[in-house]
């Protein structure tokens, strides 16, 4: 009698050495890796040479931001942010409203011109000849940012 109830024990305890262990692993799954979902590059493609004075007292420079969405997912509510440091150490941004870009479809590219306008004389004192920083922001998250320089010279 001894015999059996030492081999009922061994099969319970065996028993119990499997079921605890798929108990505890299905009450704490292990957590899923997400891919990435939100991924875009952009490039900055410039083609003037100079500011160009489109009406009275206005400076403005026209280039082209290339977007190209390299998530999973179609981007929506995309906008850009502009950031010129002047040698103040002061910021100067789009003087607007930021421009809203429309929904790009996974591994798909879009092309949007934006222009930086500045007043005569002050304002554009303090952007021509600097850095300009844009970055590509959905969310407050910035996905992507690129910078070029600004040229020093105006009208061709």
């Amino acid at each position: 009698m001894n015999k059996n109830r030492a081999l009922l024990f061994v099969i319970i305890i065996a028993a119990l050495s499997i079921i605890i262990p798929m108990l505890y692993l299905n009450s704490n799954p292990i957590p899923e890796t997400k891919p990435i979902i939100d991924s875009a590059d952009i490039a900055i493609n410039l083609y003037r040479e100079s500011w160009g004075n489109p009406v009275g007292m206005t400076m403005d420079y026209w280039f082209k931001v290339t977007i190209s969405n390299r998530g999973t997912n179609a981007l929506e509510g995309l906008t850009m942010n502009l950031i010129v440091i002047n040698s103040s150490n002061q910021s100067y941004g789009w003087g607007m409203q930021p421009p809203e870009i429309g929904r790009i479809q996974s591994n798909k590219t879009s092309e949007v011109q934006l222009y930086i306008l500045t007043g005569l004389t002050k304002s554009f004192d303090e952007v021509a000849g600097h850095n300009a920083t844009v970055q590509l922001i959905l969310k407050d998250k910035i996905l992507d940012e690129s910078s070029f320089a600004l040229p020093t010279r105006a009208f061709g």
